[in-house]
């Protein structure tokens, strides 16, 4: 079958199998498609079936397909890269020439695929440099090859590293060579998912693995498949439809799990010694190991949320050829939420972790949420302690605005998992000041009619105006909230003493950190009441008049005249406002993290790959880190 990578369709974009989203419903029903495919013309090992019957169809029925997809989603088919028996099998125009298509006669002695091979040019062989080694392997070269430097003669021993571990490079005269290694043993990648243990051959220079079974140890085996109707019972025949069922029921006998390709909505503890296995085939009653180099991009272990898996026993778990993977939405926390840290991999058992073939994979960080604006000022009190009289009456001092609060410092890592950096919170608003104190009070002549036997004369009266008042202070605001750091992204999170994480051939990755939210503002401060004078019950009225009879006056004890009043209080201050939170930190991305003594060792032909650090939500609040390895004391 043509690799995916040569018509850019490569797992990860198939609708969330690796890829950073989920999954459009046309995606799905391809990957679905694919992997029945797949199923349907597996076949065991293809270095010993490639001329089966079965193997023929399956391999024309996959070619189809991948050609429909090429001539819809590329415009260039590469030469040679499609196998067939005629014609018929091929683009339309092109030629079937030794089992594989080509446009014309010429492109395939071009490809170097058919045809009498051709005379190497400046580059070595066809084009390629003779440092590749899968020209060595293929026999297109000798066990012992070299290759003129471009500078006319001279060579430096860095310049004649051809990358190929099963070989010993050396400039001699001006000329790269490149010989087997002198002794086996030297650890490699022969790129086939059914062997392990690879390792060079000192008397050929190539890399050879030792082959793992073609077919299921159903003794030891628990078996899974995604298309199983639910109710199985674990064998061969009727597999569980979820790993979970099956790691409930693994004991001392039954302690493999063998995982036919498909995807995997699960959230997984592993709490018990066993061997999750991935890339079977499985067909009626048979399962078949799929040996393709990305066969572990096919079975896919994608949990719903932000942990991928969790390891946590005292015991040896080994996970082959399989990908494991977190929930990959974007996401931002609530109010005053950190971000949510996710991790494909926890491991905090006393026992070791062993990965062969798999791909772990991390989703983003999550953002931060949103800060709260801090709450306004309380009302002024309807009366409070005066400062001192003045005249002309001073208003208090408004309240001085709270400190904004610190922004934050980096999130760190601990045995709990990742504590987000956060902003500090902000001071509240001082109250504002009463204003001065009032006046005394002042007594005055108000007028008021009097009978005097049937005459109604004016007459005086004494009238006291009561104190004033002064205003009071507004309350001050409070502080908004800080803002929250975003969340981490990491593909490994090794937590103890004992935790040990092996890695064979894989690939620990990690996305982006989350981003950090901003402070939030500080409340508004309330404004100061005013102060008030006091004022004395004197009312300016009509005149006294006679009205006739024992007692005529009309308006008898009303009093009029000029209004008293005393000085009045000054005005209250006004609230001070609320301080600003400090702003959160962005999230890291790390591809391993080992807290404690926790160890996780990769080999050569493992790799972890980051993404870049959240960013910072302002001000000194830094962007988070990003890095292959962190380790925490």
């Amino acid at each position: 079958m043509p690799p995916r990578a040569a018509i850019g369709l490569n797992p990860p974009q198939l609708g969330g199998l690796g890829g950073l989203g989920g999954p459009s419903a046309p995606l799905r029903r391809l990957e679905a498609a694919q992997l029945r495919l797949r199923r349907r013309n597996g076949t065991r090992n293809p270095l010993s079936f490639a001329n089966s019957r079965r193997f023929q169809a399956g391999r024309r029925s996959r070619q189809w397909l991948w050609l429909a997809l090429l001539t819809a989603c590329s415009p260039t088919i590469p030469e040679g890269r499609l196998v067939c028996e005629t014609a018929a099998e091929c683009p339309k125009g092109w030629s079937c020439i030794a089992g594989k298509c080509f446009s014309s006669p010429d492109a395939s002695t071009r490809d170097g695929s058919a045809g009498d091979t051709p005379a190497p040019d400046a580059a070595g062989t066809d084009g390629m440099s003779t440092k590749d080694p899968a020209l060595k392997d293929s026999g297109m070269l000798d066990a012992a090859t070299s290759d003129a430097t471009t500078d006319g003669g001279s060579c430096e021993p860095a310049d004649c590293d051809d990358g190929d571990p099963c070989t010993d490079d050396v400039c001699e005269a001006g000329t790269c060579t490149h010989a087997p290694v002198s002794e086996s043993g030297v650890i490699c990648d022969d790129g086939n998912s059914c062997t392990a243990a690879d390792v060079c051959n000192a008397e050929t220079g190539t890399c050879e693995g030792t082959a793992l079974p073609e077919s299921p140890d159903e003794a030891q085996g628990l078996f899974v498949s995604d298309d199983a109707p639910s109710g199985g019972d674990g064998t061969i025949a009727s597999p569980f439809q979820r790993i979970g069922e099956a790691l409930a029921v693994v004991d001392d006998t039954k302690k493999i799990v063998y995982v036919e390709e498909g995807i995997y909505d699960e959230e997984l503890v592993v709490s018990v010694p066993v061997t999750i296995d991935g890339s079977w085939r499985y067909s009626g009653t048979i399962f078949d190991r799929n040996c393709e180099a990305d066969a572990r991009s096919w079975t896919v272990i994608r949990s719903p949320s932000d942990l991928g898996l969790r390891v946590d026993l005292a015991g040896d778990v080994t996970l082959s050829n399989l990908t494991v993977r977190t929930d990959f939405a974007a996401k931002t926390g609530g109010a005053d939420e950190h971000g949510a840290t996710r991790v494909g991999i926890r491991v905090g058992s006393q026992g070791t972790l062993t990965l062969q073939n798999v791909h772990v994979l991390a989703g983003p960080g999550g953002a931060a949420g949103m800060a709260t604006v801090g709450g306004d000022g309380a009302v002024a009190p309807a009366t409070c302690t005066c400062a001192a009289y003045q005249s002309p009456p001073v208003a208090g001092a408004d309240g001085q605005p709270g400190a904004a609060g610190a922004d934050a410092v980096a999130g760190v890592f601990s045995a709990s998992g990742f504590a987000a950096g956060d902003g500090a919170t902000g001071a509240q608003g001082e109250a504002g000041m009463p204003g001065s104190a009032p006046g005394t009070p002042q007594s005055g002549q108000c007028q008021i009619c009097i009978c005097f036997g049937t005459s109604c004369s004016p007459g005086d009266t004494t009238v006291t105006a009561p104190a004033g008042a002064c205003g009071c202070g507004g309350g001050g605001a409070l502080p908004g909230n800080p803002g929250r750091g975003g969340g981490a992204s990491v593909g490994i999170l090794a937590v103890g003493d004992i935790a040990k994480v092996r890695t064979r051939g894989s690939l620990i990755e990690a996305s982006a950190g989350g981003a950090g939210s901003p402070g939030a503002s500080g409340g508004v401060g309330a404004d100061g009441s005013a102060g008030r004078g006091g004022f004395g019950n004197c009312a300016k009225s009509a005149e006294c008049t006679n009205q006739g009879g024992a007692c005529p006056c009309g308006t008898q004890n009303q009093v009029w005249g000029p209004g008293l009043s005393t000085n009045p209080g000054g005005d209250g201050g006004r609230g001070g406002d609320g301080g600003r939170g400090g702003h959160g930190a962005g999230g890291p991305s790390y591809g391993i993290v080992t807290v404690s003594s926790a160890t996780v060792e990769l080999d050569a032909y493992s790799t972890h790959a980051t993404g870049e650090g959240g960013p910072g939500g302002g001000g000194a609040a830094p962007t988070g880190a990003t890095g292959q390895r962190l380790n925490v004391p």
